[in-house]
């Protein structure tokens, strides 16, 4: 029989995994609802502008923040629990000094390319912006890994998870009703959601800090040397994941024109709500792939893996069939006839995530069961055909053609997985399920 303790940690776990859950498809809905006023009160070139800068944020921040949150997640966990309170003041002060350090860095580099690009006018274009938004999101990124340190994982990932979007949906709605929303003011009210968020996390985390006092006084002892190393790993992994999920969107924007950066950024939100049932069920199923794992339990291992293939797929076919049916009604009500060309990039991109919905959770297996290194290199892999696909597939056919480099490069990458794992650990992760062990 359990213990109290055991019973009270493990309904904890259950809630705070049910909070998280919560937390990521509210995330999404305002994600969407985002989208649609922006796009109902932007031109869609004025829209297409503002996500190419907040695309072009997300991969300046790249050296920033590869690996940097996990880095301070694993250093302040092992720090607080070893009672080292020089090592944790030297990990936060490291962490601080790293982004601003890296800041001025990215800055002078965009700025050089900004001006090149631009003709000695980039100082005064809406992509500068992207700049204050990275500094803000890095510090709110650090705050929510610090948090999560302290073992608050549900407050730690509600900053950026939902604060951050419903702060920012509440802010470009008075925008828009008082009539003075355009790019510019929906970036500067992203710089300023972020950096309030930002606020909120580091003042959670000194309310409930109670070592502060001893952290404050204690001297810093600095391992950059070890940090900068763990960094290197986690920066490839994280940079691979961010070009395979951007790299369409950022090559759209280079040799397309704003609006068609409009109509992908929609079509991916659309995507999102198609794999919100995928998300949640990975995220359900990864501790317990570990523990059956573990066990030695192959038969209880494939089983699960099968169900989770069949509940994403399902719920991926419901919504897909929806957008198929209905979609392009759904999104000439939502945002106009100006959005028409959504329709077929969502229905492409979709399409894509149906198929790999069907091939199982193959990356979170891989990671559950200590084969890290194998995602990560072929993470790289497709990031690398994703770019090549891209180059050629959106020069011919513009963001139709990114949505069709990505569903491909998407469903190889984990055909790929799906061999890979057959071959290697004996799993069927497909919908079938079939036992490979069996003669």
């Amino acid at each position: 029989m359990p213990s109290l303790m055991q019973r009270l940690r493990a309904s904890s776990l259950v809630r705070s995994t049910l909070a998280l859950l919560a937390t990521r498809g509210l995330s999404i809905l305002i994600g969407v609802a985002l989208s649609v006023l922006l796009a109902r009160w932007l031109a869609p070139e004025a829209y297409g502008a503002y996500l190419f800068t907040l695309t072009i944020a997300q991969f300046l921040a790249m050296p920033i923040l590869a690996g940097l949150p996990t880095l301070v997640v694993r250093e302040v966990a092992t720090t607080r629990s070893s009672g080292d309170a020089e090592g944790l003041a030297g990990i936060l002060r490291w962490s601080a000094g790293f982004i601003l350090a890296t800041f001025l860095v990215v800055t002078g580099l965009a700025a050089a390319f900004l001006l090149l690009w631009e003709g000695g006018e980039g100082t005064m274009s809406i992509h500068v912006l992207a700049l204050p938004l990275v500094l803000a999101l890095a510090f709110l990124r650090m705050g929510s890994a610090l948090v999560q340190g302290y073992e608050h994982p549900f407050f730690g990932n509600l900053g950026d998870g939902l604060i951050r979007p419903a702060l920012l949906l509440g802010l470009v709605s008075l925008a828009a009703v008082s009539g003075i929303l355009s790019p510019e003011a929906a970036l500067w009210l992203h710089v300023s959601s972020a950096t309030a968020t930002a606020g909120l996390v580091f003042g959670y985390w000194l309310l409930v800090c109670r070592e502060r006092v001893a952290v404050q006084r204690s001297r810093p002892r600095y391992e950059t040397r070890k940090w900068l190393s763990s960094l290197v790993p986690l920066a490839l992994i994280t940079a691979a994941s961010l070009l395979n999920s951007r790299l369409d969107i950022l090559m759209v924007g280079l040799l397309t024109a704003a609006e068609d950066v409009a109509h992908y950024g929609i079509a991916m939100q659309i995507v999102g709500i198609v794999m919100l049932g995928r998300t949640i069920v990975n995220s359900i199923v990864a501790p317990k792939i570990a523990r059956l794992y573990g066990q030695n339990d192959h038969t209880g291992l494939r089983r699960m893996i099968t169900s989770a293939a069949r509940i994403s797929t399902a719920t991926a076919l419901v919504l897909f069939l929806v957008i198929l049916l209905f979609g392009d009604q759904i999104i000439a009500a939502l945002l106009g006839e100006d959005y028409a060309a959504v329709w077929p990039i969502a229905l492409i991109l979709c399409g894509g995530s149906l198929v790999s919905s069907a091939m199982g959770p193959v990356g979170n297996l891989l990671n559950m069961t200590g084969h890290e290194r194998t995602t990560a290199r072929f993470v790289w892999l497709s990031a690398l055909v994703n770019g090549l696909m891209n180059l050629l597939l959106v020069q011919l056919y513009g963001a139709l053609g990114a949505a069709i480099a990505t569903a491909l490069t998407q469903v190889l990458y984990h055909f790929i997985l799906v061999f890979w794992i057959s071959t290697r650990l004996k799993i069927d992760t497909t919908i079938i399920g079939r036992n490979l062990l069996e003669p």
